[in-house]
């Protein structure tokens, strides 16, 4: 470890190799924050309600982009329906995550879900104006419709594989064999309240999250696009 110019730096080695600060120039304290992520809790506080809100959110992303994902994966037989969500997801949220890394925006909720709008909007636009799935020879509607609805099933199958173990397990951590929830609960509080990236390290005071936190970070997005409560997602 090295203190230079007000934060400290890992150090690698004996060749003093510095990787980069790990911590703040200024106390976590006197970073700006945000408290939206909770801004739909009167309604999400009940676990019903917070459900019937994620399928939503889950039905949104997977129509956002599709003229566009068709376009894309027009080979494949399905048109890359599986990967509509994740398109959606990723093309949102890596954009509120770039525009809040360089501080031109705050992490808040309406970033994220005006990100979805905007990403959604002008390519369902674009398709009315010019047909994105022209029929290949070997595609026929049948076949690319079989395709799709067995996607869905599985996509919605292991959703609700996971949803009945939440359901039956709730606290999903073993009291012997431990695991990684209390550690991605902590990091997901985090990052919540960030307003820029990266976010703090809830167990390093005025310390940078020195982690891979990006998929955490998408689950962060999708609960401030809907409110729902951390211990409720």
């Amino acid at each position: 470890m090295r203190f230079v110019s007000g934060a400290w730096f890992q150090v690698d080695g004996d060749d003093g190799y510095v990787q980069g600060p790990i911590s703040f120039e200024r106390p976590v304290g006197s970073l700006p924050i945000v408290d939206d992520a909770r801004w739909s809790a009167d309604l999400t506080s009940n676990s019903w309600a917070a459900l019937a809100v994620w399928l939503v959110l889950l039905v949104a992303l997977q129509v956002a982009m599709w003229p566009v994902v068709r376009q894309i994966f027009s080979r494949f037989p399905d048109r890359g329906w599986a990967f509509g969500r994740l398109i959606t997801l990723m093309t949102a949220g890596y954009a509120v995550w770039l525009l809040a890394s360089v501080e031109l925006i705050a992490f808040r909720a309406i970033w994220c879900g005006l990100a979805i709008v905007l990403v959604g909007v002008p390519v369902h636009i674009r398709s009315r104006k010019r047909s994105v799935m022209a029929p290949l020879p070997h595609d026929g509607p049948w076949r690319r419709n079989t395709l799709i609805v067995t996607a869905e099933v599985v996509f919605w199958a292991v959703f609700g594989l996971f949803l009945v173990f939440r359901l039956l397990n709730p606290d999903s951590y073993h009291s012997v064999w431990g695991g990684e929830k209390p550690m991605e609960f902590a990091h997901i509080n985090a990052i919540l309240r960030t307003a820029h990236f990266p976010p703090h390290d809830p167990w390093y005071a005025d310390g940078i999250l020195n982690y891979y936190y990006y998929g955490m970070y998408l689950v962060a997005f999708m609960m401030k696009v809907t409110g729902i409560p951390s211990e409720i997602a």
